[in-house]
Protein backbone atom coordinates (compact mmCIF):
# COMPACT_ATOMS: atom_id res chain seq x y z
CA UNK A 1 0.00 0.00 0.00
CA UNK A 2 1.63 3.35 -1.50
CA UNK A 3 2.09 6.14 1.28
CA UNK A 4 -0.45 9.18 1.09
CA UNK A 5 0.65 12.24 -1.55
CA UNK A 6 0.44 13.96 2.25
CA UNK A 7 2.58 11.70 4.05
CA UNK A 8 5.39 11.46 1.68
CA UNK A 9 5.59 15.44 0.75
CA UNK A 10 5.76 15.90 4.70
CA UNK A 11 8.48 13.11 4.78
CA UNK A 12 10.24 14.87 1.95
CA UNK A 13 10.21 18.60 3.48
CA UNK A 14 11.28 16.93 7.01
CA UNK A 15 14.50 15.23 5.20
CA UNK A 16 15.34 18.27 3.18
CA UNK A 17 15.52 20.18 6.83
CA UNK A 18 17.70 17.33 8.16
CA UNK A 19 20.13 18.11 5.15
CA UNK A 20 20.39 21.49 5.52
CA UNK A 21 20.85 21.22 9.32
CA UNK A 22 23.76 18.85 8.62
CA UNK A 23 24.78 20.93 6.18
CA UNK A 24 25.56 24.06 8.38
CA UNK A 25 26.36 22.45 10.83
CA UNK A 26 29.40 21.25 8.85
CA UNK A 27 30.19 24.74 8.04
CA UNK A 28 30.04 25.32 11.75
CA UNK A 29 32.16 23.02 12.70
CA UNK A 30 34.80 23.69 9.58
CA UNK A 31 37.39 26.61 10.47
CA UNK A 32 37.87 27.06 6.25
CA UNK A 33 34.00 27.30 5.69
CA UNK A 34 34.39 31.15 5.30
CA UNK A 35 37.98 31.25 3.90
CA UNK A 36 37.70 34.07 1.96
CA UNK A 37 38.06 36.25 5.22
CA UNK A 38 41.69 35.29 6.71
CA UNK A 39 44.48 37.51 5.18
CA UNK A 40 46.26 40.92 4.95
CA UNK A 41 44.43 43.98 5.17
CA UNK A 42 45.43 48.00 5.05
CA UNK A 43 43.33 50.55 6.38
CA UNK A 44 42.03 52.76 3.85
CA UNK A 45 40.17 54.97 6.11
CA UNK A 46 39.34 56.20 9.20
CA UNK A 47 36.22 58.35 9.82
CA UNK A 48 35.35 60.04 13.42
CA UNK A 49 31.94 61.52 14.33
CA UNK A 50 33.19 64.60 15.20
CA UNK A 51 36.41 67.06 13.90
CA UNK A 52 39.37 65.96 15.30
CA UNK A 53 43.06 68.30 14.45
CA UNK A 54 45.62 65.29 14.70
CA UNK A 55 48.26 66.94 12.74
CA UNK A 56 48.55 70.23 14.70
CA UNK A 57 47.90 72.56 12.10
CA UNK A 58 44.71 74.51 13.75
CA UNK A 59 42.19 72.56 11.55
CA UNK A 60 39.60 69.52 12.79
CA UNK A 61 38.52 66.90 9.79
CA UNK A 62 37.14 63.77 10.39
CA UNK A 63 39.31 62.27 7.76
CA UNK A 64 41.75 60.86 10.09
CA UNK A 65 43.76 59.19 7.78
CA UNK A 66 44.52 62.70 6.40
CA UNK A 67 45.39 63.84 9.96
CA UNK A 68 47.46 60.83 10.37
CA UNK A 69 50.02 61.84 7.36
CA UNK A 70 50.57 65.08 7.58
CA UNK A 71 52.24 66.28 10.69
CA UNK A 72 53.16 69.82 11.47
CA UNK A 73 56.23 69.64 13.09
CA UNK A 74 59.29 72.15 13.90
CA UNK A 75 61.29 69.74 15.84
CA UNK A 76 63.88 67.27 13.95
CA UNK A 77 63.62 63.91 15.98
CA UNK A 78 64.17 59.89 15.11
CA UNK A 79 60.77 59.18 15.79
CA UNK A 80 58.20 58.79 12.81
CA UNK A 81 55.98 61.42 12.74
CA UNK A 82 53.16 60.35 10.39
CA UNK A 83 51.12 57.18 9.97
CA UNK A 84 51.62 55.22 6.54
CA UNK A 85 48.71 52.98 5.55
CA UNK A 86 50.51 51.48 2.45
CA UNK A 87 53.69 50.25 4.85
CA UNK A 88 53.54 46.10 4.89
CA UNK A 89 54.28 46.54 8.69
CA UNK A 90 50.77 48.62 9.26
CA UNK A 91 48.88 45.84 7.74
CA UNK A 92 45.86 44.16 9.70
CA UNK A 93 46.60 39.95 10.18
CA UNK A 94 43.85 37.98 9.94
CA UNK A 95 43.95 33.96 10.49
CA UNK A 96 44.66 31.53 9.72
CA UNK A 97 46.70 32.11 6.73
CA UNK A 98 47.43 29.77 4.15
CA UNK A 99 49.03 27.18 4.74
CA UNK A 100 49.11 28.08 8.59
CA UNK A 101 50.05 24.83 11.02
CA UNK A 102 46.34 25.04 12.88
CA UNK A 103 43.09 26.71 12.24
CA UNK A 104 43.18 29.38 15.04
CA UNK A 105 41.49 32.05 14.18
CA UNK A 106 43.27 35.34 15.19
CA UNK A 107 43.14 39.26 13.92
CA UNK A 108 45.75 41.87 14.51
CA UNK A 109 44.06 45.02 14.00
CA UNK A 110 46.78 47.05 14.34
CA UNK A 111 45.60 50.76 14.89
CA UNK A 112 47.97 53.34 14.83
CA UNK A 113 47.77 55.04 18.71
CA UNK A 114 49.15 58.04 19.08
CA UNK A 115 52.17 58.63 21.56
CA UNK A 116 53.86 61.03 22.46
CA UNK A 117 57.33 60.63 23.50
CA UNK A 118 57.43 63.20 26.10
CA UNK A 119 54.03 63.29 27.65
CA UNK A 120 55.37 62.88 31.25
CA UNK A 121 56.75 66.02 31.10
CA UNK A 122 53.93 68.07 29.18
CA UNK A 123 55.38 67.55 26.01
CA UNK A 124 53.40 67.08 23.08
CA UNK A 125 55.69 67.73 19.89
CA UNK A 126 57.49 64.32 19.51
CA UNK A 127 54.60 62.39 18.25
CA UNK A 128 54.84 58.80 16.91
CA UNK A 129 52.42 55.61 16.15
CA UNK A 130 52.51 52.50 17.75
CA UNK A 131 50.42 49.44 16.61
CA UNK A 132 47.43 48.53 19.21
CA UNK A 133 44.49 46.35 19.52
CA UNK A 134 46.73 43.53 18.24
CA UNK A 135 45.60 40.43 20.10
CA UNK A 136 42.20 39.15 19.21
CA UNK A 137 40.27 36.27 17.77
CA UNK A 138 37.23 36.13 16.32
CA UNK A 139 34.12 33.14 15.39
CA UNK A 140 30.90 33.40 14.06
CA UNK A 141 27.26 33.43 15.63
CA UNK A 142 24.08 31.85 14.33
CA UNK A 143 23.57 34.38 11.45
CA UNK A 144 27.24 34.03 10.66
CA UNK A 145 28.22 37.21 12.01
CA UNK A 146 31.35 37.71 12.58
CA UNK A 147 31.95 37.58 17.12
CA UNK A 148 35.15 39.70 18.05
CA UNK A 149 37.02 38.27 21.23
CA UNK A 150 39.63 40.08 23.19
CA UNK A 151 41.90 38.08 24.82
CA UNK A 152 43.90 40.86 26.51
CA UNK A 153 40.99 42.68 27.64
CA UNK A 154 43.13 44.91 30.79
CA UNK A 155 45.65 45.49 28.40
CA UNK A 156 43.78 46.88 25.27
CA UNK A 157 40.77 48.79 27.16
CA UNK A 158 43.60 51.13 28.22
CA UNK A 159 43.39 52.55 24.59
CA UNK A 160 39.66 51.81 23.57
CA UNK A 161 37.30 49.16 22.70
CA UNK A 162 36.59 47.67 19.44
CA UNK A 163 33.09 47.12 19.63
CA UNK A 164 31.88 45.09 16.22
CA UNK A 165 33.58 44.30 13.07
CA UNK A 166 31.30 43.77 9.97
CA UNK A 167 32.12 42.37 6.46
CA UNK A 168 31.49 44.50 3.71
CA UNK A 169 32.34 42.25 0.93
CA UNK A 170 35.22 39.25 0.58
CA UNK A 171 37.54 42.13 0.46
CA UNK A 172 36.49 44.50 2.92
CA UNK A 173 35.68 44.94 6.35
CA UNK A 174 34.79 47.62 8.61
CA UNK A 175 35.46 48.40 12.79
CA UNK A 176 33.33 50.36 15.01
CA UNK A 177 36.02 51.58 17.29
CA UNK A 178 35.95 53.88 20.53
CA UNK A 179 39.42 55.11 21.40
CA UNK A 180 41.29 57.94 23.14
CA UNK A 181 42.25 60.88 20.97
CA UNK A 182 44.56 63.75 21.26
CA UNK A 183 43.18 66.82 19.86
CA UNK A 184 45.47 69.69 19.29
CA UNK A 185 43.31 72.43 18.86
CA UNK A 186 41.57 71.56 22.00
CA UNK A 187 44.76 70.43 24.06
CA UNK A 188 43.24 67.27 25.68
CA UNK A 189 42.18 63.81 25.22
CA UNK A 190 38.55 62.80 24.39
CA UNK A 191 37.13 59.18 23.33
CA UNK A 192 35.98 59.33 19.86
CA UNK A 193 33.74 56.49 18.27
CA UNK A 194 35.89 55.41 14.50
CA UNK A 195 34.42 53.89 11.42
CA UNK A 196 37.33 52.03 10.58
CA UNK A 197 38.06 50.32 6.79
CA UNK A 198 39.85 47.77 5.87
CA UNK A 199 40.84 46.45 2.17
CA UNK A 200 42.68 43.27 1.58
CA UNK A 201 46.09 43.38 0.14
CA UNK A 202 46.30 40.73 -2.66
CA UNK A 203 49.48 38.89 -3.85
CA UNK A 204 51.03 39.88 -0.37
Amino acid sequence: MKAPNSIRAAFFVLFSIFLISCSNNEADNNPDFDNTFPGYYKIVSITSERGIDMNNDGRETIDLISEMRNYKDITVTLFPLTFDPDSPGNYAEIRPLPGSANNVRLIDFRYPYQVFVNEEEGDYTTLTYLDRFTNYSYDYDSDKQIKIIDNNSEFNSKYGKVNSLMRINEDSFKVDLTINIYNFKKKAWAEENLDIIYTKVKNY
